[in-house]
């Protein structure tokens, strides 16, 4: 209760989906300055794309996460190294039933890498497509509580961890 009226909302947890991986581990060549200035034009192998599968016969969203999760990774393209950061990936949610991470623009460094997909509702699904409005939009947020304002939804996950070594 808030100023006298009752604020309710009700939403339910999605069923969670298991994930699998095309591969759980992958080698990629380290690409260093003299790759660059070796004259090849060869960046490195490119191997096949990782693919991370579930079902999805309700044609339900889902968006994933991909993160390395190493405290010290190491880059594999050296040329990167000067950034210093964590490599992390978030997909927009969509209805689908698979993500294929490209091994070279996707995974930037070497070590483990932490892989989530997140079966979401459509009330989730409005609130990521409305959160860039501007003060210049006109329309309502969306909401799904009853003599309140905001978003109640559920969520559920799997996680799965991919390899990456180098060649």
């Amino acid at each position: 209760t808030h100023d006298g009226k009752e604020v309710s909302s009700s939403t339910y947890v999605p069923a969670k989906r298991e994930i699998s991986l095309s591969s759980e581990e992958i080698k990629l060549e380290k690409i260093t300055q003299s790759t660059f200035t070796g004259g090849s034009g060869n960046f490195g192998n490119q191997p096949d794309p990782i693919d991370v599968v579930w079902d999805n016969p309700e044609g339900d969203y889902y968006y994933v996460l991909i993160e390395n999760i190493e405290e010290n990774p190491e880059d594999v393209n050296e040329l990167f190294a000067q950034f210093g950061i964590n490599f992390t990936f978030v997909t927009q949610p969509e209805i689908t039933d698979v993500h294929s991470i490209n091994a070279r623009r996707d995974l930037t460094q070497f070590g483990t890498y932490r892989i989530v997909v997140f079966r979401v509702n459509a009330e989730y699904v409005a609130l990521y497509e409305s959160a860039g409005s501007s003060s210049q939009t006109i329309s309502e947020p969306p909401n799904n509580i009853d003599n309140g304002l905001g978003i109640f939804t559920g969520v559920s996950s799997d996680t799965v961890f991919l390899e990456v070594k180098q060649l």
